[in-house]
C-alpha cells in the first residue's frame, strides 16, 4: 500500500475535530482495503505522515499492543489464508466489496506475544531477502533495456544505411507482397490520373489492374 505525501489535503482544523476526528488515523493503525482483487490488503499507517481521514473503502482498526502486535496482524491479513477467506466473504457484480461486518467474523489465530514477535521478526528477514532479488531484477532489466536500445542504434543509428520498407514488403497469406507497385505507362483506355501496374507472380496471372 503506498501513502501520496506530495499532494496532501487540508481542512479547517475545528471543522476536522467537530466531525472526522473519529475518522482519522495518526500512525500505527492499520488499514485494510474493502475494494480490490482480491479485497482485504493490509497496511500499517506510518507515525511520520501525520493525520489523515480514512475513506468510505477502507476499515480503519486499532489494536491493543498489549496482546497483539500490529505488524503480526497486517502479515496475518496479507496472508493466503486470510485472502481465500476475504475472497470468499467478498460479493458483488463488478468489483468485489469486504464489508465492515464480513471483516469482523474473520477468524484469526492469535499466539502468545512472544511467538507473534518471532513470527514477525522472521517474515521481515524472509522479505528483505525478497526486496534484494527485485531490486536485483529490476536493475538487470533496465541494464537488458540499455543493451536492447544500444544494439538497435547501432543497427538503425544515423551512421547506418537507411532501409526502405518497401523493398521488404508485407507478409501476408503464403508469401511476401512488395508494397512498391510497379508502374507502366497508362493504357489509352485508362481513365486520365489512373495507371496500370503489374501485380507479383504469385498472385496469378492477372496482367494488372488500375489504380488511381
Amino acid at each position: 500500500m503506498k501513502y501520496l505525501r506530495d499532494k496532501p489535503g487540508f481542512m479547517d482544523t475545528e471543522k476536522w475535530e467537530e466531525l472526522f476526528r473519529p475518522y482519522s488515523v495518526f500512525g500505527g493503525e492499520l488499514l485494510i482495503t474493502k475494494l480490490g482483487e482480491p479485497p482485504g490488503v493490509c497496511a500499517i499507517y506510518p507515525a511520520d505522515v501525520g493525520p489523515a481521514m480514512v475513506t468510505p473503502d477502507v476499515i480503519k482498526m486499532r489494536v491493543n499492543e498489549g496482546i497483539v502486535v500490529p505488524a503480526y496482524l497486517m502479515y496475518y491479513f496479507n496472508s493466503q489464508v486470510a485472502k481465500r477467506f476475504a475472497t470468499g466473504a467478498a460479493f458483488g457484480t463488478t468489483r468485489t466489496r469486504l464489508t465492515l461486518p464480513l471483516f469482523r467474523a474473520m477468524p484469526v489465530v492469535v499466539p502468545p506475544r512472544a511467538e507473534q514477535e518471532r513470527i514477525v521478526a522472521e517474515v521481515d528477514r524472509r522479505l528483505s531477502i525478497v526486496r534484494e532479488v527485485e531490486s536485483e531484477v529490476d536493475a538487470n532489466l533496465k541494464r537488458a533495456q540499455a543493451l536492447r536500445q544500444a544494439v538497435l542504434a547501432k543497427a538503425f543509428g544515423s551512421g547506418g544505411q537507411a532501409l526502405d520498407l518497401r523493398a521488404v514488403g508485407a507478409h501476408r497469406g503464403r508469401g511476401a507482397v512488395n508494397t512498391h507497385r510497379t508502374q507502366t505507362p497508362r493504357s489509352p483506355t485508362a481513365p486520365e490520373g489512373w495507371r496500370d501496374f503489374a501485380l507479383p507472380p504469385h498472385l496469378g496471372p492477372h496482367p494488372g489492374r488500375r489504380v488511381r
